[in-house]
């Protein structure tokens, strides 16, 4: 069992009564929301335990999908298509602030 931080929160509701959530106590009325700190049982950042399939392309050392651990940084193609949605975002935009100030004439 891991270390327990407690998060202590009072909901402020919009009539303007309040509630306490602060209570170390789980079976408490108002318990305080906590989250339970565990050591590590995975391989660490990226790593999953998710079966491979039949067809899935694997690495023969450690029986790892290839490229779901390290890209090592190869030109997959996105990198186009990423300028191509920060252009059409950019267009709209411009598009609707000429539009907000076309509306005010």
């Amino acid at each position: 069992m891991g270390e327990r931080l407690l998060l202590p929160v009072v909901q402020r509701c919009p009539d303007g009564a309040e509630v306490t959530w602060i209570d170390p106590d789980p079976a408490a009325d108002g318990p305080a929301p906590a989250v339970e700190l565990v050591a590590s049982t995975g391989g660490g950042h990226g790593a999953t335990d998710a079966p491979v399939s039949d067809d899935t392309p694997t690495d023969v050392a450690g029986g790892e999908a290839a490229g779901r651990a390290d890209s090592g940084g190869a030109d997959d193609g996105t990198d186009a298509l990423t300028i191509v949605a920060l252009m059409a975002g950019l267009g709209g935009l411009a598009l609707g602030g000429y539009a907000a100030i076309a509306a005010r004439r």
